[in-house]
């Protein structure tokens, strides 16, 4: 049985959680209880922040990262910056996660909670508790997409090619948008009229 996440000994739990998103990933989203509330979710979103962030700060020191708050105490600059950070981590995913629900069901005609697909996001961001390391950031990355995609495929039952287009299909979006506004804009540019009685060089 795969060790899921547990605010009542989060050590232990976290700890298994990662060895198995790790070692076990379809063996880990297959057999995923359904979440029956936020508040696990949350806590290792919370944990997969402020650990690494926390790491850095005591392994280069806050005068090195933040120069300019040399003076300031290593610990009110971490409180800071987490307090800054973590709500707005939440908020974002909680916006992926209802983004998540919807496209299950408009794309697969499948059915996944917002609270579940919450839930997939924070076990899927674990890898990002190493994303800090250079060079091992970079395959921390993939791997947490590997993973989102794995709870779709497993957890929710969405087919492998729907899985990947739900997952980029906001970047596809953003993407093709910036390309239209450019053509948009070019377009406008070329047909305004010049000014000022002279020729543009």
């Amino acid at each position: 049985m795969p060790t899921y996440f547990s605010s009542t000994d989060f050590v232990n739990s976290l700890a298994g959680a990662i060895r198995d998103t790790f070692t076990r990933p379809t063996e880990f989203f297959r057999q995923l209880p359904k979440a029956t509330s936020y508040k696990e979710a949350a806590i290792l979103l919370v944990l997969v922040m402020a650990l690494p962030m926390m790491l850095i700060f005591l392994l280069r020191g806050g005068d090195e990262l933040l120069p300019h708050l040399a003076t300031v105490p290593l610990l009110v600059i971490l409180f800071v910056i987490l307090f800054l950070t973590i709500p707005f981590a939440l908020v974002s995913a909680w916006l992926w996660a209802w983004y998540i629900s919807w496209a299950v069901r408009r794309f697969a005609g499948g059915s996944l909670s917002i609270m579940d697909a919450f839930q997939l996001y924070a076990y899927s961001s674990i890898p990002s508790l190493f994303g800090w390391i250079p060079v091992i950031g970079g395959v921390m990355f993939f791997w947490s997409i590997y993973l989102e995609w794995k709870g779709l495929t497993t957890f929710a039952g969405v087919g492998n090619g729907k899985a990947l287009l739900i997952i980029f299909m906001p970047v596809i979006v953003l993407i093709v948008s910036i390309l239209i506004l450019g053509i948009l804009i070019g377009i406008y540019l070329s047909q305004s009229p010049q000014t000022g009685g002279g020729q543009m060089f």
